[in-house]
């Protein structure tokens, strides 16, 4: 539920609703605001999509999964020019998307290094009765991994094998963790896009059915809206169809008999 109002019911009043808490472990870049203070920032979808649409970026980011560099090595393991490189960081960088440090050089000045400063999973799916954007931070939260049905089984087995063996023996169980963590995210995927399709062809039957009920234009869109997007209020109808709040409040209360086929 959005942060705002939705028409009871049973007074035909409006009810404060408060906004849903998302847990999300984000790692944030800091700025200075215009008073001069720092505030800690997360680049957001459109900020993160504007980054990865340059293939060159892509591959800086890449690289710089695997560990932090500096540009000369990125120049040179890229073979791209390092003005280039250089210029491609800088725009990261202002994003949020990398972080500098620096590291002593053997010959002059101390080096600027850069590492990827985000962990990031990203997902779009659009189509006929569909669109779904979506970004999610992630790190080390107890929250995510205890509400999650395989992260705190796969985090019991490393604990287990970081404390036996050593070397190739640990590097070997590790390996098969990892194998089978992937096998898992390529199933969650597979269901994931048939649970899609599915989705939208419940979604066509939705729209059928609203067709059906000869309503205006306006309420058929305000309908379809809380059908796909399962919020009932005011300010998140008005301000995502760009209608004025007093318009979609009456029309919510002439619709109350359909709005009430989504309880909260």
């Amino acid at each position: 539920m959005l942060c705002g109002y939705h028409l009871d019911e049973f007074s035909n009043t409006l009810i404060s609703v408060q906004p849903q808490v998302v847990y999300q472990s984000i790692k944030l870049m800091a700025r200075l605001n215009p008073s001069g203070r720092a505030e800690t920032v997360a680049p957001d979808l459109d900020t993160v999509l504007s980054v990865l649409e340059n293939p060159v970026r892509r591959r800086i980011i890449q690289r710089l999964s695997e560990g932090p560099a500096y540009p000369l090595r990125l120049s040179k393991e890229l073979e791209l020019g390092q003005q280039l490189v250089t210029k491609h960081l800088k725009v990261m960088e202002r994003a949020g998307i990398v972080a500098t440090s620096f590291e002593p050089s053997p010959a002059g000045p101390a080096r600027k290094i850069y590492s990827v400063s985000q962990q990031v999973s990203m997902s779009l799916a659009f189509g006929s009765n569909l669109f779904s954007a979506k970004i999610l931070f992630f790190g080390k939260s107890t929250r995510i991994y205890s509400e999650s049905r395989f992260a705190s089984g796969f985090l019991r087995r490393i604990g287990t094998i970081s404390g036996q063996g050593a070397g190739g023996t640990k590097l070997g169980r590790l390996a098969d963790v990892i194998a089978e963590i992937d096998g898992k995210m390529e199933l969650l995927e597979r269901d994931r896009a048939a649970l899609l399709d599915v989705r939208n062809t419940v979604m066509s039957e939705g729209s059928k059915a609203i067709e059906e009920m000869n309503l205006s234009n306006e309420e058929e869109k305000i309908l379809h809206y809380i059908l796909n997007e399962k919020d009932r209020t005011v300010e998140g109808i008005s301000r995502s169809l760009n209608m004025r709040e007093a318009f979609v409040f009456d029309a919510l209360r002439r619709l109350r008999e359909f709005v009430g086929l989504w309880q909260e």
